[in-house]
């Protein structure tokens, strides 16, 4: 029980310390402290409004700030409800009005989901773990509502109910792409052992129906979308950052997507035969492709970190986790406030690949335990 106050506790501290300027302007008179970047804030405010509401996938593709890919349709819906209540009260994005509106339903939001999934999160043992991610990532990306969606999946795999788990996972992808991950390596899972039937195959298209939609109203989407990932050539905060220097933006790019797809093929080609420890495999999996991952962004550790507690892998046995996380947060925290964060000279990069020594010190054990056990 103290756990999931914890939890609940980090994320109002989330919602406060990532309060925009406006907004305490508005609260205080002044504003307190320096505010951090919101990603969901700044995407709207660099789309194409024009000073009114304009739907988007319609009139529109939203792109995500940061790393410039297009917006996953669930992702997208809470984009097009905050801006829309927003416009119905101030006609610029930079307004104080505007900007309060959507952080208000952007917070209440992501309040609501964690609490929701420290409920079905269970007797946790490790109260102080995650805690760090929480608060120092929880409220800047609309990612971590996923979270609760990543829980719902994992308890449903130990409840054998694959058919829950693909609609969840499908879900969860339409809110964040690394959650396609778990995805795939369930499908494949399923078909493999033959636990796949019409059942499966219902509540599979059911989760990916954010998608299908997506395709009927704007296909254009997934052009846009396989252009970013095909020459975006950016890998900002991933352990790929350290041989870009050398061989190139783009030939570092290359490399980590091919890495990427071959890492994710051989984890679900490993898959166990016993469900009982899939579980502990994608949890194994999800940290070696986030590890590997060519943008590695903090605020996607909060899932990696979620699926190991309901794996019991963040014991003490796993004594980098905290130091992982304040990194982590470091990280992010320099990443929001740099003006050139890319650089390797930069005290972000220096964070980064910090955490990223530790991810894969972390990534190497766990895929050493999983093995000897096999």
């Amino acid at each position: 029980m103290r756990s999931k106050i914890l939890y609940v506790i980090a994320i109002l501290v989330s919602v406060v310390i990532y309060m925009p300027a406006e907004l305490q302007q508005v609260l205080f008179g002044r504003v307190l402290w320096g505010p951090l970047r919101v990603e969901l804030i700044e995407s709207i405010r660099g789309a194409p409004l024009y000073g009114e509401f304009r739907a988007p996938y319609i009139n529109y593709t939203p792109v995500i700030t940061g790393h410039g890919l297009p917006a996953p349709p669930l992702y997208g819906l809470v984009w097009a409800f905050s801006s829309y209540l927003g416009y119905t009260v101030e006609s610029s994005p930079r307004g104080v009005y505007f900007t309060s509106v959507v952080y208000a339903v952007q917070a209440v939001l992501v309040v609501l989901f964690v609490v929701f999934t420290v409920r079905f999160l269970g007797d946790v043992k490790f109260s102080l773990l995650i805690t760090p991610t929480l608060v120092f990532c929880g409220m800047y990306s609309l990612e971590s509502l996923s979270a609760l969606l990543v829980v719902l999946f994992l308890k449903s795999i130990s409840s054998r109910d694959y058919a829950k788990s693909l609609l969840y996972a499908g879900l969860a992808a339409s809110i964040s792409y690394f959650n396609f991950a778990l995805l795939v390596l369930l499908f494949f899972y399923t078909l493999r052992e033959g636990y796949f039937n019409k059942k499966c195959g219902l509540m599979l298209l059911l989760g990916l129906l954010p998608y299908i939609v997506l395709y009927v109203i704007k296909p254009d989407y997934y052009v846009l979308l396989l252009n970013r990932v095909v020459y975006s050539a950016y890998t900002p905060l991933s352990i790929y950052r350290l041989i870009s220097a050398v061989t190139g933006d783009e030939l570092s790019y290359r490399v980590s997507v091919a890495v990427w797809f071959t890492l994710l093929v051989v984890i679900c080609a490993l898959t166990p035969k016993t469900p009982e420890k899939l579980v502990k495999h994608t949890y194994t999996a999800l940290l070696a492709l986030y590890t590997l991952h060519p943008y590695t962004y903090p605020q996607t550790l909060l899932l990696v970190l979620l699926t190991g507690l309901l794996a019991g892998e963040l014991g003490s046995s796993r004594k980098y986790y905290l130091a992982l996380e304040m990194l982590n947060a470091v990280t992010l925290v320099l990443y929001l406030k740099s003006t050139n964060p890319l650089n390797l000279d930069d005290p972000t990069q220096y964070a980064a690949q910090a955490r990223n020594a530790l991810l894969l010190i972390s990534t190497l054990e766990a895929l050493t335990a999983l093995y000897r056990e096999e």
